[in-house]
Parts: C-alpha cells; sequence; structure tokens
C-alpha cells in the first residue's frame, strides 16, 4: 500500500514554493526593518509575526543611574527587635576569645552552645529578624561581621536553629497544653 502523498509527502513531492515581495538577495528580517513586506511561499496565510512588529526599539537607559540591589539593601536598615541587653550579650558571646589551656575546638564549641543557649531565648519574631539580618552580613552589623567570622559549619548550625524557633515555639505549647 501506498501512503497518500497529501498526508505524507515524500522529499520527491515536496511543493515548489516561490517567494513573493522581496528580492532573493536580501534577508527577510531587514525586509521587516526596513518597512517592507515579509518573505513568506505565496499562497499560505499570514503569521501573526507578518502582522506586528518584530522589534521596537527602547529608549536608552543609562545603567549606572539605576541602583544595584547591594545599593538597596544597603539603604534599608536593619530590622532592631533585639534588646540592648541581648544584643550586647550575643556580641559579647561572638567576640570572646578561647579560655587559657582551652584548645580552639572546645572553646569554639562552648561559645557555639552558649550562642544557641541565647538564640532558644528569643521569640519567633526575633529570630527570623536576627536571621535575615546575619544573612545580609552588612559590614556596619557588628554582630553580622563577628557571626561571619565563624567557621562556616558552625555558622550554618545556628542558622538553623534560628530557622528552627517557629518549631520549638509550638512544641513548647504543645507541652504545656498537655495536662
Amino acid at each position: 500500500m501506498k501512503a497518500d502523498p497529501a498526508i505524507f509527502p515524500s522529499s520527491n513531492n515536496q511543493p515548489k514554493t516561490r517567494l513573493a515581495s522581496v528580492p532573493p538577495s536580501e534577508p527577510p528580517v531587514r525586509a521587516l526593518v526596513a518597512g517592507r513586506a515579509p518573505v513568506r511561499p505565496i499562497g499560505s496565510a499570514p503569521r501573526r509575526s507578518d502582522l506586528t512588529a518584530v522589534w521596537e526599539p527602547e529608549p536608552a537607559i543609562d545603567p549606572s543611574a539605576l541602583p544595584t540591589s547591594s545599593d538597596v539593601i544597603a539603604r534599608t536598615r536593619p530590622p532592631e527587635t533585639l534588646e540592648p541587653a541581648m544584643e550586647a550579650e550575643i556580641l559579647r558571646t561572638l567576640t570572646r576569645p578561647v579560655a587559657a589551656g582551652e584548645t580552639d575546638r572546645v572553646g569554639n564549641a562552648r561559645r557555639e552552645h552558649d550562642l544557641g543557649t541565647l538564640f532558644s531565648q528569643l521569640d519567633v519574631l526575633q529570630s527570623h529578624h536576627l536571621g535575615r539580618r546575619l544573612d545580609l552580613g552588612r559590614p556596619t552589623d557588628a554582630i553580622a561581621v563577628a557571626f561571619g567570622r565563624l567557621v562556616v559549619e558552625r555558622r550554618q548550625r545556628l542558622r538553623a536553629w534560628l530557622a528552627d524557633a517557629r518549631r520549638r515555639a509550638s512544641t513548647r505549647q504543645e507541652v504545656s497544653r498537655t495536662p
């Protein structure tokens, strides 16, 4: 059985197309920009792109006049939801030197534990805002600068502890409800 050439045209039965309205030496895109009708086979329906402009030039914008995302972040103030005493205690813990006779590993583990204890005293909103401050890492924020000096693994664990405040709060509420 032979395939119907109307449904399955073979390479031998390809219809011959003639191009209209643009000389063969000129590319179709130039014809559109020049305002002439685009090149298309005779007898085919016009495409939507043939009826509308393909490209409209935009007014030139000086990229240096637009603020960068870093500029916008630097202009916004960090949320100040911590009490000054708590903020001072966190900063004191972050900048505390390792005790005499203590190895760096033990001293920094103690610092991480103390920071976790301080972070657990914060409510959910304070934890969220402190986490945001630490993520922004502004050079004018003393806590963010001191936090950035910690080893990456410790920073990640402490940020996870701050992010887990909502779950800890709900667990505390469930425990207090059960008689």
